[in-house]
């Protein structure tokens, strides 16, 4: 027992022992220590991922990217290559900012250019299909640092620090020490000013180069050395956005749905999204999604609310003119309907509006605004404003209707056609607000524009339109007959009625539905009365009716028309001279159809001689039906001589059903002649016109043939 008293006492007092122990307290001191001193415990846990070459982020989770291909290769490069280390996208909500600035992070970071990438975004926004991230959302500075004590892993040493300042300095010595990081900051527009300020008071005070920033927001008042506002998608884009949705969510558009919801959409991807999106877990169409967006101010506001109000008051107001031009408008129109006279002002507005990309401006200077922009715009302006916006709209176009229907200026108001139908349709949408003479001249207005867009939409093939809006001018010429009021520019009416009716009737037999056109021109002239002021809109009708008669093998019913029509022109004589042609055209047709090639060539190449100039204007394919019989007869040369110079005449006077039936009939000649590629050729294009004036199922019968 004593000896191991001895030793334990031996033990106790080797001096190898009490030097061991001292440094085991001076090593707890030194621990001590280091756990009281913040700055020196940051700088280890920063130099200690250094060490071990960790790339500390908090990026959201990357998603296939889609548009603006460009444009993230030049930000990419800027970032990459410039000194300058503010970087902004602006631009109106939903365009797109939030997703382009996550894949520039994710492809630095793929390719290691920032030790470090920070994510901090204010965005509330509670879509199922926004950017999901860690971490706070973006309220205050506090935020800011504490997501990046939490990237860099030091958060329990910011926990622990109670002084604001003294947290501001300590995480600027770790980014001091971390030197080359990525910083992004999303939504920056949903902060208060101040707080803002102070953000942007620590990002310039204590982020310094090679650092750099990104900030993304509606409206970015911070100053960066490179901005840049974000664009809509172009259509090919937009259609590969939508075409990845549809298949991740397994929606199945027709083409009509997915054209519908690309026109609509504008190249903004959150409505392509939203839509899908909406048709996928609620199952309802694309339009009635499309419908909640624009009939809720909320989500509209959401997108463009804070673009507009960065607008300056001229443009606002040239912005809110827009709302009655959807199909664009030149700055003439602009300047008359906004009434601005001076151009530099004009030009100066117009900038400001394509700056926000609020609008687009093309070669022509045409500046052209979205449907969801429009709906947006009819927001700001109350019933009154939007009425009387549509007043000077309405008169503006009468005018310049009336001037290009009187000179034969198809083109001028076919490319006008979006907004006169815009304006027609204000027209006849409007009569239950006014009464008396008011009532009686809006719908005047609106019928005879109809009639000036009778021939631009029926030389291109658009008969739907034509058969909508003749419907709706018969039914305004009804209501006018019904008002107590007696006007005299009433009087034209009856006659107006009459061209509408044989508007129908044209519209239904070019498509196709003989029934439906034969209804339409016996109700016209069972309305009529034979005096000379209905002679013409009769003669119309007769050559109609002998048309469908031709098209049903009613050959009977067809020389019954032309016998009437024969006796009209001995009635009248002078006064309706113009329609001789037609006379011959359809004693021609009726021979023809009967098999006398004879006959149906001499009152065919009468036509050709005589009245040259009506032909392939007014007259319909009088040399393809010479070119028909030459064809049957083996003059297959003389045939082709006709063929094409129908196709040069229909190029001058282009009426898209002559042609189609041109181009057809030389496709078959040159298929006898053996050139089959060209007659492959003439049969598609054929088939494309025949499906422009939807006539699909002749289309596809022509394709298939081919």
């Amino acid at each position: 027992m004593g000896t191991l008293l001895d030793r334990i006492l031996a033990f106790l007092s080797n001096p190898f022992l009490g030097a061991l122990i001292a440094a085991a307290g001076t090593i707890a001191g030194i621990v001590a220590l280091v756990r009281r001193n913040h700055k020196f415990r940051t700088k280890l846990i920063i130099w200690k991922q250094k060490l071990i070459r960790k790339r500390p982020h908090n990026l959201p989770d990357r998603r296939k990217f889609i548009g603006h291909v460009q444009l993230l290769e030049e930000v990419e490069d800027v970032i990459i290559s410039y000194h300058p280390n503010i970087v902004a996208f602006d631009g109106f909500g939903g365009i797109g900012k939030t997703y382009l600035a996550l894949e520039i992070a994710h492809r630095l970071n793929e390719r290691k250019k920032f030790n470090a990438f920070f994510w901090s975004s204010a965005s509330e926004a509670n879509f199922p299909f926004s950017v999901k991230h860690d971490g706070p959302i973006l309220k205050s500075l506090d935020d800011l640092l504490s997501v990046i004590a939490q990237v860099l892993d030091v958060s329990k040493v910011i926990n622990d620090i109670p002084q604001k300042t003294e947290r501001v300095n300590l995480i600027s010595e770790a980014l001091r020490i971390e030197k080359d990081y990525f910083l992004i900051l999303d939504n920056i527009e949903s902060l208060p000013d101040n707080v803002f300020q102070e953000i942007a008071e620590f990002i310039y005070k204590k982020i310094k180069s090679p650092a750099k920033v990104l900030m993304t927001g509606r409206h970015i008042k911070a100053e960066a050395f490179i901005r840049r506002n974000l664009p809509p998608m172009n259509f090919e884009e937009a259609r590969q956005l939508l075409n990845l949705h549809s298949e991740n969510r397994g929606v199945k558009l027709t083409q009509d749905e997915e054209n519908f919801l690309l026109e609509e959409a504008g190249g903004i991807p959150f409505l392509i999204v939203y839509c899908i999106w909406e048709s996928s877990t609620k199952t309802i169409s694309i339009k009635n999604a499309l419908q909640r967006i624009t009939s809720d101010p909320i989500l509209l506001g959401f997108l463009f609310k804070n673009s507009v109000e960065r607008l300056q008051p001229i443009s606002l107001e040239v912005f809110r003119t827009l709302l009655a031009f959807p199909g664009g408008a030149n700055l003439d129109a602009i300047s008359k309907i906004a009434q601005i006279n001076n151009r530099n002002e004009l030009d100066i507005a117009v900038g400001n509006i394509l700056s926000q990309n609020l609008a687009t401006s093309n070669e022509q200077d045409r500046i052209t605004t979205s449907p969801i922009t429009r709906a947006y715009l009819a927001n700001l302006l109350t019933e009154k404003e939007r009425d009387d916006l549509y007043q000077r709209v309405s008169e503006y176009y009468f005018r310049f209707a009336d001037r290009a229907y009187r000179s034969d200026n198809w083109d001028s108001l076919y490319m006008e056609r979006h907004n006169i139908t815009n304006v027609m349709e204000w027209c006849f949408g409007h009569i239950h607000k006014t009464d008396g003479f008011r009532k009686s001249e809006q719908l005047d207005k609106a019928i005879r524009l109809t009639k000036f867009m009778y021939p631009p939409l029926r030389n291109k093939g658009r008969f739907d339109d034509l058969i909508q809006f003749g419907k709706k001018s018969l039914e305004a010429i009804e209501m006018l007959r019904g008002e107590r009021y007696d006007y005299q520019r009433q009087k034209g009416n009856p006659l107006v009625a009459f061209f509408q009716i044989n508007c129908l009737g044209q519209s239904y037999l070019i498509q196709g539905k003989y029934d439906d056109a034969k209804a339409w021109l016996n109700k016209g002239l069972s309305a009529s009365e034979t005096r000379p002021r209905y002679s013409d809109g009769i003669m119309l009708s007769r050559h109609l009716l002998t048309c469908v008669s031709l098209e049903q093998q009613d050959f009977i019913g067809a020389k019954e028309q032309i016998i009437a029509a024969n006796k009209l022109l001995n009635q009248y004589g002078d006064l309706i001279n113009d329609w001789e042609p037609f006379f011959n055209y359809d004693s021609g047709l009726l021979a023809y159809y009967q098999g006398d090639f004879d006959t149906a060539y001499y009152h065919f190449d009468e036509l050709r001689e005589k009245f040259d100039l009506q032909l392939g204007k007014h007259i319909p394919n009088v040399l393809t039906y010479l070119g028909n019989i030459a064809r049957n007869r083996g003059e297959w040369q003389k045939a082709k001589k006709f063929y094409e110079d129908e196709l040069d005449m229909l190029s001058k006077h282009y009426v898209i059903d002559y042609l189609a039936k041109a181009k057809l009939e030389f496709a078959d000649l040159q298929e006898k002649m053996g050139n089959f590629e060209h007659a492959k050729k003439l049969t598609q294009e054929a088939s494309q016109l025949y499906a422009q004036m939807g006539c699909l199922e002749k289309a596809n019968k022509l394709l298939e043939t081919t």
